[in-house]
């Protein structure tokens, strides 16, 4: 407690190594660091930004230029409350280094290990709101190939998909073709884990591992030693245990091993401002209409289920709630003159 939360990540002090100024915003504190860089909080004016500046010496790499430049490409292209925002970048300069806006809040890696699973109405914000990022990122052929919890950061505004250092257009030569797996092993989807040509359809599966560990606290293919993870994505069944129906249902259509049954897309057409950013997404994918479909079964069964409650929880009527061992309600009996059953599930 009492630690600020930048993007997902505790602030930390500035030391003598860190710029105090990039471009025209001043540094004030570290956010974290990876592999490719550091990521700093920064200000101008009342604009606050997450400005990722990469490692010395690593642009001298092709791959890695040509990845810090795609990065910032498909910012500059992409727009949607739910991604996070391009704001500046200088890709040329020495370091190189690029800013989206700032997003207090814990990503959903932390937020699970802190809280637990999400409620069910979280649950559901979540995946409406990452839904609706894939669906935007899909109108402009991008496949975002590194989803996974720490990707995601729960904000106020709902969930904000971030680093989009591995994005690609789909109709562009996959990272692949060198025979490296690129991502994150656990959030893999088999055409990942088989070295396969990537689409949208990799990031539907990510999704959906995401929201079954966003409900349950695991990953579900498991997770340790690289090899058997990717040989659990690639063969075995999704750990969906604990899950609803309602969820379960959904998480199996997005967990299909066969990409075919996991991305299908319907004709998208998408409301425009004046400046030519997306308002909004109107028909969209299947994938987005169905989160929406299937919160609004699951809405219409508890109405049911609570009105026929109502209508027999009398004086004459005993109730009693049925558990299974991890003590959640699965039915409830009733004891009366015409005793009857009621799957609560």
């Amino acid at each position: 407690q009492g630690v600020a939360r930048l993007n997902g990540s505790p602030a930390a002090q500035l030391t003598d190594v860190d710029p105090r100024r990039l471009g025209k915003w001043e540094v004030q504190s570290r956010i974290g660091s990876g592999g490719m860089g550091v990521v700093y909080k920064a200000v101008h004016g009342e604009d606050v930004a997450a400005v990722k500046v990469v490692r010395p010496g690593l642009l001298d790499d092709p791959q890695v230029a040509a990845r810090f430049e795609r990065e910032a490409q498909v910012l500059r292209s992409v727009h949607d409350a739910h991604i996070s925002r391009f704001l500046d970048a200088d890709i040329a300069g020495t370091p190189a280094w690029l800013a989206t806006e700032y997003i207090p809040g814990p990503n959903l890696r932390d937020a699970v290990s802190i809280w637990g699973p999400l409620t069910s109405e979280r649950w559901w914000e979540l995946a409406r709101g990452l839904a609706q990022a894939l669906a935007v990122l899909e109108i402009h052929g991008i496949a975002h190939r590194d989803i996974k919890p720490a990707n995601v950061i729960i904000s106020e505004r709902g969930p904000v998909l971030i680093d989009f250092g591995i994005a690609h257009p789909e109709d562009a030569t996959s990272l692949t073709a060198t025979g490296i797996v690129t991502g994150s092993p656990a959030w893999l989807s088999p055409e990942q884990a088989n070295l396969s040509e990537l689409t949208a359809a990799s990031d539907v599966f990510s999704l959906g591992s995401l929201l079954a560990f966003a409900a349950t606290g695991r990953p579900p293919f498991g997770q340790g030693a690289t090899v058997a993870v990717l040989m659990n994505i690639q063969r075995g069944e999704a750990d969906l245990a604990g899950i609803d129906p309602t969820r379960r249902a959904l998480l199996g259509r997005m967990l299909a091993k066969d990409g075919r049954y996991h991305w299908m897309s319907s004709k998208i057409t998408v409301q425009v401002g004046a400046d030519g950013a997306p308002l909004g997404v109107v028909g969209g994918l299947i994938l987005l209409d169905e989160v929406v479909a299937a919160r609004e079964r699951a809405d219409a069964e508890r109405v049911r289920l609570q009105a026929t409650l109502r209508s027999l929880l009398d004086p004459h009527v005993a109730l009693q709630a049925v558990r299974n061992d991890e003590g959640r309600i699965v039915d409830f009996t009733y004891t009366a003159a015409n005793a009857r059953a009621l799957s609560y599930v």
